[in-house]
């Protein structure tokens, strides 16, 4: 079985997390995939934003929940220097192995298939990308916490110890269940104004994207009076506020 072979029956693999990610345009170019996620999560949007926000040129970056390498990749295709990958889920982690022999990338990714715990990382990363990862924290890792709100906080604020830059995004809910909401309304304030407070000792916030709908398109615009109202139409995911933090001033290594 060839490398194009492989990579489909991985794909095609039925998981918790799969389906969630878009393959990276380079690689669907070699191995024509005709699968897509049932749900768009805007993938290129969110990297539009996040490259707006800094320069990834010589970079070393961290991504927890690399899933199928689409930021991965993004991030090498704009001159970072080196990604360390985590992903927990065996077929997504050798999924994004095999596309980043294909494309000539593997030399500077260093790749965990391992789930990251936040705990004993004497690494140190430019930038952390840490996009919906958190909400799972007591399911996918950092087993059986009994209070899932204060676990992310810590988990956010511990980056800072090797780290100078961190993009994050997370869900409402905890494990997804919308019955296990972490913000009591459910709203884009409440979510901001939470994290906002609680880490502004360790990380300093320096833009907040929020996704709006413009002319039939989605794209992120800074945060504003307007675009801070939940909009139930978009849907969950489109709700989630997209960070982008620097450390403390008080803090810089």
């Amino acid at each position: 079985m060839d490398a194009k072979e492989i990579l489909n029956d991985l794909y095609a693999k039925i998981s918790k997390h799969s389906g969630y990610q878009i393959i990276h345009e380079d690689i669907q170019k070699i191995i024509n995939l005709p699968y897509k996620p049932k749900i768009n999560r805007y993938e290129k949007e969110r990297y539009e934003f996040i490259t707006s926000c800094t320069n990834i040129s010589n970079k070393s970056v961290l991504e927890i929940g690399g899933n199928l390498g689409y930021f991965t990749i993004s991030l090498l295709r704009s001159s970072a220097n080196k990604i360390y990958y985590y992903e927990g889920n065996k077929d997504l982690h050798d999924f994004l192995i095999i596309s980043a022999k294909l494309l000539n990338l593997i030399d500077k990714i260093e790749p965990f298939n391992e789930y990251y715990t936040f705990q004993h990382d004497h690494f140190y990363y430019d930038i952390v990308l840490l996009l919906n990862v958190l909400h799972h924290t007591g399911s996918d890792y950092n087993m059986n916490t009994s209070d899932p709100l204060k676990q992310i906080i810590g988990e956010i604020n511990s980056l800072s110890i090797n780290s100078n830059e961190l993009i994050l995004q997370l869900g409402f809910n905890w494990m997804g269940d919308i019955n296990k909401p972490l913000f009591k309304n459910g709203t884009k304030k409440e979510m901001i104004d939470r994290i906002l407070k609680d880490t502004k000792d360790k990380w300093s916030v320096v833009k907040i994207g929020i996704p709006v709908l413009n002319n039939d398109k989605i794209e992120y615009e800074e945060l504003n009076d307007k675009n801070i109202q939940r909009n139930d139409r978009l849907g969950e995911f489109l709700n989630r506020p997209l960070f982008y933090f620097r450390l403390n001033s008080s803090l810089n290594k």
